[in-house]
């Protein structure tokens, strides 16, 4: 997958990310309407046709949904300045720039405040060093994206493996099979990096969850037909596939989410074929479901009272 697109995916579901079993600072799920700055300067091994090169900034914002790209030259010198609007008191964004586009950096901005970068390419245009204030740990700025692309990519190399038939199976043998999926992953890519901090390891991790569950979860209807297809290579034919209830989506109670994570999930992902919204206690239990929007109050108070 392309590492700037799957930018887009993971820094949207930064704002779901950090909940309060996590020691991430609470500013991050802060509501702001305000505005951030990075500076900083490219340095080339030649230093050549320094004023031709772009630096692109990717950043989405969790509230609006809006996915943002801005892009800015670099003067003679290698410098650039970048001021770009925030929905959150600490954003995530991506940066690149057009020596190696495919190199993304993770950096977190607070907002109303400026964060200085400077990058160093060597003559592969690799990453020879980067400096950066305030300073972040420098590993999870350049290989949070990469591992996460490596648990989306990653594919079973035994040659025995059998590509798994679960669309005649039950929900719950699904649901375990998505379970059981992030765990391995996150065994295989994440548990064992110790350059990671715990911070980005519970990023990567949720982040992977949510684009798994997103993507292959939700719809079951549409997920069983893509299996059914793939197990069977079989285009023309119909699996006959399980009726679902509000049960189902029981496996919401594993993202951990707090109130306010609650509430802009529910707001941000349009569940097509089920009810628009559905109100779970910490338990799992499904307390309520709304197929219309209520209102962020009454929505909010709900939630609140769900996860009492």
């Amino acid at each position: 997958m392309n590492k700037i697109n799957l930018f887009s995916i993971c820094s949207l579901l930064f704002f779901l990310s950090c909940n309060q079993a996590t020691e991430i600072n609470t500013d991050i799920t802060t509501i702001v309407a305000g505005t951030s700055k990075i500076t900083g300067s490219i340095i080339t091994p030649d230093d050549s046709h320094m004023d031709s090169i772009m630096v692109t900034i990717s950043l989405t914002h969790p509230i609006s949904g809006e996915n943002v790209r801005q892009e800015i030259l670099v003067d003679q010198k290698g410098k650039f300045s970048l001021e770009f609007n925030t929905e959150t008191e600490t954003s995530l964004i991506g940066l690149s720039t057009s020596v190696n586009p495919y190199k993304v950096l993770y950096i977190k901005s607070r907002n109303n405040d400026s964060t200085y970068i400077d990058i160093v390419y060597n003559s592969n245009r690799d990453f020879k060093n980067i400096e950066i204030a305030p300073a972040m740990n420098k590993y999870d700025m350049m290989q949070s994206l990469v591992v996460l692309n490596k648990m989306i990519d990653h594919r079973p190399t035994d040659p025995n493996w059998v590509y798994p038939r679960l669309y005649d199976k039950g929900t719950d043998e699904f649901l375990d099979y998505a379970k059981n999926n992030v765990f391995k992953k996150s065994a295989l890519f994440v548990d064992n990096d110790e350059l990671l901090s715990k911070e980005f390891k519970d990023i990567i991790v949720k982040d992977y969850r949510l684009f798994l569950y997103t993507g292959h979860v939700f719809d079951y209807e549409r997920e069983m037909k893509h299996n059914y297809r793939n197990a069977t290579r079989d285009t023309t034919g119909k699996p006959n596939i399980q009726k679902i209830d509000r049960s189902y989506f029981r496996f919401l109670k594993d993202f951990n989410l707090n109130d306010a994570q609650w509430e802009y999930m529910m707001d941000y992902f349009g569940f097509e074929g089920i009810p628009s919204y559905l109100v779970y206690n910490r338990k799992g239990i499904l307390i309520n479901k709304f197929t219309g929007f209520p209102g962020n109050d009454t929505l909010k108070g709900m939630i609140n009272e769900a996860l009492k």
